[in-house]
């Protein structure tokens, strides 16, 4: 769990950067609400992302793996990014995971 989330967290990293990059080149900043209104795609961290990683969690022996994998449901609910939705599969994978304690 604890390395599928180092990666997922490389991706945000180059989500920022390239968000930087893309107002540098356009003069205006990324639309995370509508990706479609952009001129360009840039590298997105999305729902399938953040729930591989909870379900890397929950496949995992760690204590903490159900808290580690409700944070990252968290993020998915408080999110305004609109690739960052929670849905019933993410709420299951993290049910599945506190089920293992």
């Amino acid at each position: 769990g604890a390395r599928a989330e180092s990666v997922l967290r490389k991706m945000i990293d180059c989500h920022e950067m390239d968000k930087q990059a893309y107002f540098e080149e356009y003069g205006e900043e990324y639309n995370v609400r509508d990706p479609n209104a952009n001129y360009r795609k840039i590298v997105t961290p999305d729902t399938i992302a953040y729930t591989t990683v909870m379900q890397a969690y929950s496949k995992s022996d760690s204590a903490d793996s159900a808290e580690k994998a409700l944070g990252l449901l968290s993020e998915l609910i408080h999110s305004e990014h609109a690739a960052l939705q929670a849905d019933a599969l993410a709420f299951a994978t993290v049910i599945n995971a506190y089920s293992k304690l």
